[in-house]
């Protein structure tokens, strides 16, 4: 039989969990608060009369910041899903804007390294659904931002698709790319947090490892699946479906 936890350990773990939640939420505002600024200066700075050189240094400086700032977030979304905590909004969202903001925020990185990235929307998926749209953008945010870092020539592709399934949409999202893929003895592991297959100073790409955990954390949130394909040197794909709500 199980052990019993006693009231007074209850109580204890109760107080520490709320001391966790007071702790993010303060870290939350300290952090965000001073980058935010940092952002909005980076704004101003962009509008004065800058040269050619003056503003690529104030649009990489803005990018860093961007990037510091999607880190501090996955870092306390990954938090929330690991304390079950978390929950599910349900809001009306269109998956076309879902798509296009994912695709608009990794642009730029992927033209650096010659990439195309590209979305497609099938014309069975429903124009409006229902659903969290936040938690929906971080998944694909992070298996982009994995696509475009592994991937060196060729392409990123979202795609959006599914089927009509009682009385919802069931729907599929897949992540595409011609990266360097995953070597099958690799395949289990990849989900794990915190987890890089290199490691130490040497490893070719950097990262805290929390991506591909915080999508798998979101799917099993939404009580949905996940699935790869990947060959080394052929590149990988992500397929995740999960039931959605008509909006």
């Amino acid at each position: 039989m199980p052990a019993e936890v006693s009231p007074e350990n209850r109580t204890r773990v109760e107080e520490l969990t709320n001391l966790e939640v007071q702790f993010l939420a303060n870290l939350d505002h300290e952090v965000r608060t001073p980058l935010s600024g940092v952002l909005g200066v980076m704004d101003l700075l962009a509008e004065t009369e800058l040269d050619r050189e003056q503003r690529q240094y104030v649009a990489v400086a803005r990018s860093c910041a961007e990037d510091l700032l999607a880190l501090f977030d996955k870092m306390l979304e990954f938090s929330e899903l690991t304390s079950g905590r978390a929950t599910l909004a349900s809001q009306e969202y269109s998956i076309e804007e879902v798509l296009s903001w994912v695709v608009s925020r990794h642009a730029a990185r992927a033209a650096q390294k010659g990439l195309q990235i590209k979305k497609s929307i099938s014309k069975e998926t429903p124009p409006l659904l229902r659903g969290d749209p936040r938690r929906l953008r971080t998944l694909l945010d992070c298996l982009v931002d994995n696509g475009v870092k592994f991937t060196e020539s060729g392409y990123v592709e979202v795609l959006a698709g599914g089927q009509w399934q009682n009385g919802g949409f069931q729907l599929q999202l897949q992540v595409r790319d011609t990266g360097i893929g995953i070597q099958p003895e690799n395949l289990p592991k990849i989900f794990q947090g915190f987890r890089q297959l290199e490691s130490g100073l040497g490893r070719s790409y950097f990262g805290l490892g929390l991506g591909l955990a915080l999508v798998n954390k979101i799917t099993r949130l939404m009580r949905g699946k996940i699935q790869v394909e990947s060959s080394p040197g052929a590149g990988t794909t992500f397929t995740i479906s999960f039931f959605s709500e008509l909006a």
